[in-house]
């Protein structure tokens, strides 16, 4: 309301294919949905640009650079992003988080496969499944 009335306040996007939308945050600095809503899976580094879809966690792919050319005339531009850089922190937004499941002493990148099953399963799960959807 206080948005329509130009009052201040902060007008949403759409979630209509929130699914295609990765990375996410303002500064893009988290690949996938799934790390967006459970802030300790989100890597310190990773990969943006590859066009290969992550499926389960929902969000590009960001953790391998691609085999090969997506077609013949395509060309790859696929770079490091670093969360400790000044601006592109991909810390806070912690709403909904108390829907993870446990994953401390897991690495994102290295047990990135275990991270992915205990999320699936939880609450978090449920809620990328439905996303899916929109």
């Amino acid at each position: 309301r206080r948005v329509a009335e130009g009052t201040a306040g902060y007008k949403a996007d759409m979630l209509h294919g929130i699914w295609a939308q990765a990375p996410y945050l303002h500064n893009g600095s988290v690949p996938t949905l799934g790390q967006l809503v459970c802030p300790a899976t989100r890597p310190q580094r990773f990969l943006r640009g590859n066009l290969n879809y992550d499926e389960a966690l929902v969000g590009f792919e960001w953790a391998t650079r691609p085999a090969s050319r997506y077609g013949p005339s395509d060309t790859l531009l696929v770079k490091e992003y670093d969360t400790t850089v000044p601006a592109k922190s991909n810390a806070g937004h912690t709403f909904g988080s108390n829907l993870c499941p446990d994953t401390s002493g897991l690495d994102p990148v290295n047990d990135r496969k275990e991270i992915e099953s205990r999320v699936l399963k939880s609450q978090v799960g449920a809620l990328l499944a439905y996303l899916k959807t929109l």
